[in-house]
């Protein structure tokens, strides 16, 4: 199987950050609306509740009534043979450890060159994988979906 960028699912881990409001989502849009707007740019998005606890079925039901048919949901704890992972989860080493609130840790914006080193990497990936999932995880100040963007623009 050759390199398609049709088969590479782009999105955030998570989706329901206040900071992002005015910078992604439109200032006054209801909290419950936004996940429509979000997958509207985004096919997918990482549910870290998996980590602590199986979601609820009514809530995998409510994600799906407000997708559209081609959102994937992530179901990476299943086989993976033909399944290609990447996680780009911010680079402030400065504060990753030593830092006041959690989400300093996260407060990264990955350059064009960074991303840019990644290119083969996915490429490769990509084109051994069936579908491959990049989620990004630097989400103070909706930097990951800035990372997500530029992804597409060097992918393109």
């Amino acid at each position: 199987m050759g390199y398609t960028k049709d088969m590479i699912y782009f999105c955030t881990s998570g989706f329901s950050y206040d900071d992002w409001v005015g910078n992604f989502y439109p200032v006054g849009m209801p909290k419950q609306e936004w996940l429509v707007y979000y997958a509207h740019e985004f096919n997918t998005y990482e549910l870290d509740s998996t980590f602590y606890a199986l979601p609820k079925l009514s809530s995998i039901k409510a994600i799906l009534e407000k997708t559209d048919e081609g959102f994937l949901l992530p179901s990476l704890s299943m086989v993976t043979s033909r399944i290609g992972y990447i996680r780009f989860q911010g680079c402030n080493s400065a504060k990753w450890w030593q830092h006041e609130q959690a989400y300093e840790r996260y407060d990264y914006n990955y350059t064009p060159q960074e991303l840019r080193q990644w290119l083969p990497k996915i490429q490769k990936l990509d084109s051994i994988a069936g579908k491959t999932f990049i989620f990004t995880n630097n989400h103070w100040r909706e930097q990951a979906v800035s990372t997500i963007r530029q992804l597409r623009v060097i992918l393109d």
